[in-house]
């Protein structure tokens, strides 16, 4: 979270905040179905992150449009002749999902 986009630029002011976001909303949400730690996730305020009377406030849109920027442009390497290095990578990255997913 630290040091890859699309991340790294939620964080880079307090880079103690990934740790903080990966446990209380990465893993609180895929596991619990929630957040915890003092996250709350939210539309009402004008930054990505904010911290505020002891909660981690997440504005969802914001961080959303944030994710799909960087898929774009990942999309955008993806396509370009020259990058075969990196489609190969994407292509076994997500052959190893497809075979997990099976039951």
């Amino acid at each position: 979270l630290k040091t890859k986009a699309p991340f790294k630029y939620f964080f880079e002011n307090d880079p103690n905040l990934a740790d903080s976001f990966y446990i209380g909303v990465r893993c609180s949400l895929l596991h619990d179905a929630s957040t915890c730690d003092g996250w709350v996730i939210n539309i009402e305020e004008h930054e990505i992150i904010i911290v505020r009377d002891g909660k981690r406030i997440l504005h969802r849109s914001l961080f959303m449009a944030g994710i799909i920027h960087y898929i774009n442009e990942y999309k955008a390497l993806l396509m370009q002749p020259e990058n075969d290095e990196l489609r190969s990578a994407f292509i076994r990255k997500f052959d190893g999902i497809c075979k997990a997913a099976k039951i």
